[in-house]
């Protein structure tokens, strides 16, 4: 669902969490308009994902260490 163009001068509820660091950023969860829409970013679902890639290859390189 591409929503970019309709959320254009749109009031939106945003929910996620604040990160703060040497950079701060904002991990975006939902984007809520109106009660109605909601779009779900996946964040837990892709970082399980790219963390579960990163250690298997890390492990790879070392098995051919």
């Amino acid at each position: 669902m591409r929503l970019t163009g309709s959320l254009i001068g749109r009031q939106v509820s945003v929910t996620g969490w604040f990160r703060r660091g040497s950079t701060p950023w904002i991990d975006v969860d939902t984007v809520r308009v109106n009660d109605k829409i909601v779009v779900r970013s996946g964040y837990p679902v892709w970082a399980a994902g790219l963390a579960i890639v990163a250690a298997l290859r890390a492990a790879w390189l070392i098995w051919n260490a």
